[in-house]
C-alpha cells in the first residue's frame, strides 16, 4: 500500500457530496481538490510534465448506498413506531429526503442516525483508500 497523508474528513464529505461537483485526490500531495460543473479536471489543462495518473477521482456514495446506509440504521432502532415511520418513508418517493425528515419527529434519534452516519462513512472512506492502493497516514500532534 502506498502511505498517504491526508484529511480524511474532507475524503469523507467528498463521498457524501453531491454529483453537482467532482472530487479528487491528489495523489502527489494528498490535497483533495474540488471542481465546479463544467471546468476542466485538474491536470487537464497542463501542457508539461503531464501526469495522467496524478489525480485520483473521488465518485460519490450512490443513492443506493445511501439507501443501504439508512436501512443499516433502521436495524439498530428499538422504536417501534420510529422503526415503522422511517421504514415507510424509505420505500416513498425521495426516500433520503423523506427519511431525513421524518427523522425529525425523533430528535434523539436524529443524533443517533449522525453517528452512525459518520461511523459508516469513515470506514467506507478507508475502504476506498484501501481499494484504491492507498494508505491514510495519520498525522501525530
Amino acid at each position: 500500500m502506498y502511505p498517504l497523508t491526508l484529511d480524511l474528513q474532507r475524503l469523507e464529505a467528498a463521498l457524501l457530496g453531491s454529483e453537482a461537483s467532482e472530487h479528487y485526490l491528489d495523489l502527489d500531495s494528498g490535497a483533495l481538490l474540488t471542481v465546479a460543473p463544467g471546468e476542466p479536471a485538474p491536470g487537464v489543462l497542463e501542457k508539461y510534465q503531464v501526469q495522467t495518473d496524478r489525480y485520483l477521482i473521488i465518485e460519490p456514495l450512490s443513492t443506493a448506498q445511501r439507501l443501504a446506509m439508512a436501512e443499516a440504521f433502521l436495524f439498530s432502532l428499538h422504536d417501534p413506531c420510529a422503526h415503522a415511520a422511517l421504514s415507510q418513508a424509505l420505500v416513498g418517493r425521495k426516500p433520503l429526503r423523506s427519511f431525513l425528515n421524518a427523522l425529525e419527529l425523533w430528535p434523539a434519534l436524529q443524533q443517533a442516525w449522525l453517528a452512525h452516519q459518520d461511523q459508516q462513512i469513515q470506514e467506507l472512506a478507508l475502504d476506498w483508500l484501501e481499494d484504491n492502493g492507498l494508505e491514510a497516514v495519520v498525522r501525530r500532534r
